[in-house]
């Protein structure tokens, strides 16, 4: 319905500033007179663009717009840099984005021979290594029988020395062979703490140079499409470079906004339904979080809601319209095109419409309701009656007219 300042929208008003002064300058023009007119009766037809009065029948409930997003994406990269040597295909081609990999599927291989030669070198040190190690036991072993022969040597001297049946010399002479004896045995097991040192780190380097000639194919994690492909057969990829991106589209999930008085109404596990408008059907999704606190720049809670699809029809980045509670069917009511609507020549403050009856243009005068988008409801007119779109302003009563495409 019409109220002061507007046009009543969904049960509340909207300004019709921007259409009211739209609609006074067209009623201005066609209110002038036109110079040289002639009888209505004696001029061509004015072409002019036209629909049918329909009905719509409107959807109640809170809705807001959501964003699509995978509940699983996953970057993948090479853990060492190398040569590309093959990347997967499909349908003929190599992998696009949009193709459908499966789990366990190799994308990407890197050149053979790269990881061949980094094994080689790893095995080398390790065998080294372990050949360190035998030499430094080795050489600890005859180390600790020098120390014990000093030692003992030592403590015969001491004995004798006490006794007053070795001299000084000779006394001092055999504690430094025992104590020559006890730092070379302390260096060799210093030696052979480093040789094992050595090979644990060889060992390390050998594991991983395995690792990395396993991981030269880029195996699928999971069953999804492609979002990213970033490399080519022949180019260098670096070690952790991004080489696919891959998203689970079979489970997607819902993220919206809403504003705390909408707030208490939601909980886990609730289904809320939802359209995208690509695709031409309604989806059931079922809310799996909601935020403990509002975003600070938009005050608004931040809401995600699970959705299977089974048919892969919806795609990650979509836009979707969610609806909190189910929509409900309402009467359904007679619409017209907003640009249809002019100001009324015999009311000051009404509205009509032009409409085409037998070939000519006839005013009509309307009631306006609530809006839709780019359709208004209206009153005081027929559904299948034919309603001039464009320039009906101009149109004098009675004026021969053609419907153009």
């Amino acid at each position: 319905m019409v109220g002061p300042g507007g046009l009543r929208t969904g049960g509340r008003f909207r300004p019709l500033s921007k259409w009211a002064l739209l609609l006074c300058a067209i009623s201005t023009v066609s209110c002038q007179p036109h110079s040289g007119s002639v009888k209505a009766s004696g001029r061509a037809p004015v072409p002019v663009r036209a629909v049918k009065v329909r009905l719509y029948t409107p959807q109640t409930g809170q809705s807001y717009s959501a964003s699509l997003t995978p509940v699983q994406q996953v970057t993948l990269a090479f853990r060492a840099s190398g040569i590309v040597e093959f990347v997967s295909s499909a349908g003929g081609r190599r992998l696009e984005a949009g193709d459908l990999v499966v789990k366990g599927s190799v994308l990407a291989r890197l050149r053979a021979q790269d990881s061949e030669i980094a094994l080689s070198e790893a095995r080398g040190e390790v065998e080294a290594a372990r050949q360190a190690v035998a030499t430094a036991i080795a050489q600890v072993s005859e180390a600790d029988a020098m120390e014990a022969k000093a030692s003992s040597t030592w403590t015969r001297a001491n004995t004798l020395y006490e006794a007053r049946a070795l001299t000084a010399p000779d006394w001092e002479a055999a504690r430094a062979q025992r104590d020559v004896a006890t730092a070379q045995a302390a260096e060799a097991r210093s030696r052979l703490a480093a040789a094992k040192a050595q090979e644990t780190r060889a060992l390390a380097g050998l594991s991983s140079a395995e690792l990395a000639a396993v991981d030269s194919s880029l195996i699928a994690p999971i069953t999804g499409r492609v979002i990213q492909r970033s490399l080519e057969v022949g180019s260098l990829i670096s070690a952790g470079q991004p080489a696919f991106v891959i998203a689970d589209t079979a489970r997607l999930k819902a993220a919206f906004g809403i504003p705390d008085g909408s707030l208490a109404a939601l909980k886990n596990g609730q289904h809320v339904s939802f359209s995208a408008e690509a695709v031409p059907e309604r989806f059931t999704g079922t809310i799996s979080s909601i935020s403990a606190a509002a975003d600070p720049s938009t005050r608004l809670f931040l809401v995600e809601a699970m959705v299977t699809n089974a048919r892969d029809v919806l795609r990650p980045g979509m836009i979707a319209t969610v609806f909190l509670h189910a929509p409900t069917t309402a009467q359904a009511v007679t619409v017209v095109p907003l640009s249809a609507i002019i100001r009324s020549k015999s009311e000051n403050d009404g509205f009509s419409v032009v409409m085409i009856r037998n070939g000519h243009a006839v005013s009509s005068s309307v009631t306006l309701a609530a809006t839709y988008g780019d359709l208004i409801a209206v009153s005081g007119v027929q559904t299948g009656e034919l309603v001039v779109v464009s320039g009906a302003s101009l149109l004098t009563e009675g004026e021969a007219v053609e419907v153009i495409q």
